[in-house]
């Protein structure tokens, strides 16, 4: 049987470039903690990822991100 939880849809928005530029995730974390884990990641580990390199670069070039969720919902494990 599956177990159903409740999560996050949320967004992150290219500081620089503005909601033309996004990455969409879910988690049943807080939101501003999954962001924090993926600065995180990004700036520690060696992921050749295209989130994890657009986020080293904004955050080289000074630029904060932020995060909001869109949806909260239930997410099946």
């Amino acid at each position: 049987m599956k177990q159903v939880t409740h999560g996050h849809i949320y967004i992150i928005v290219d500081p620089k470039e503005g909601s033309q530029k996004c990455y969409i995730g879910q988690t049943i974390q807080r939101v501003t903690t999954r962001l924090r884990h993926h600065i995180y990641d990004s700036q520690t580990k060696e992921e050749s990822d295209h989130k994890s390199r657009w986020m080293r670069k904004r955050t080289s070039e000074g630029y904060k991100f932020s995060a909001q969720s869109l949806e909260y919902c239930p997410i099946e494990d």
